[in-house]
């Protein structure tokens, strides 16, 4: 494999300063960062360490606002293979339904209802939007509150599983030609 999976940051994705510095570089390869994505793609499918073949993992630090951030990150192939195929979407399926409990629903539940009491309106005319929505439970609860809901997810069995629980799904070009009163996300800008 000759093409490279992965777009360069020329600039700090927070303010777009030029100002940065590497604070860290190692291939992916090489040890901690090999072991670290074992580690964390095993349990849950693996890695396929030839899409990261004389890749580097660089981190930068911004001087103009401070951010962290990875100078090189993964493409939209190689997203699409890491969300389908690193992450096995049965086994995270399965781990997935693990954490549906009534102390998980009830975390959610207690959540929306924060995020609500910051509006006058009713729930019915709030739109949210759950920027890398996974499995989409966290929607289905905000959907049974009322609101309408929209999500937005890269992995086509997440977007399959969400639409056949009633989820609205967008494409990038739809979510950006929409206005929400609330987006969230989680563990996606990591």
């Amino acid at each position: 494999m000759s093409k490279s999976w992965f777009e360069e940051r020329k600039n700090c994705p927070a303010c777009a300063s030029e100002e940065i510095t590497i604070r860290y570089q190692a291939f992916f390869s090489e040890q901690p960062i090999k072991q670290y994505l074992i580690d964390f793609y095993s349990p849950q499918g693996g890695v396929e360490f030839e899409y990261l073949k004389d890749e580097e993992y660089i981190l930068c630090d911004c001087g103009s606002c401070g951010m962290i951030f990875q100078k090189k990150i993964p493409n939209s192939d190689l997203m699409e293979r890491l969300y389908e195929h690193w992450i096995d979407p049965i086994k995270a399926f399965e781990n997935s339904k693990l954490k549906r409990n009534k102390v998980q629903y009830a975390y959610y539940a207690k959540e929306i209802m924060t995020i609500g009491s910051c509006f006058k309106a009713n729930p019915s005319n709030i739109k949210f939007l759950d920027f890398g929505m996974g499995w989409s439970d966290w929607l289905l609860m905000a959907n049974g509150f009322g609101y309408e809901c929209f999500g937005v997810e890269l992995s086509e069995k997440r977007i399959k599983y969400a639409e056949s629980r009633g989820i609205k799904v967008l494409g990038w070009e739809q979510a950006e030609k929409l206005c929400f009163d609330f987006i969230n996300t989680e563990q996606v800008f990591e």
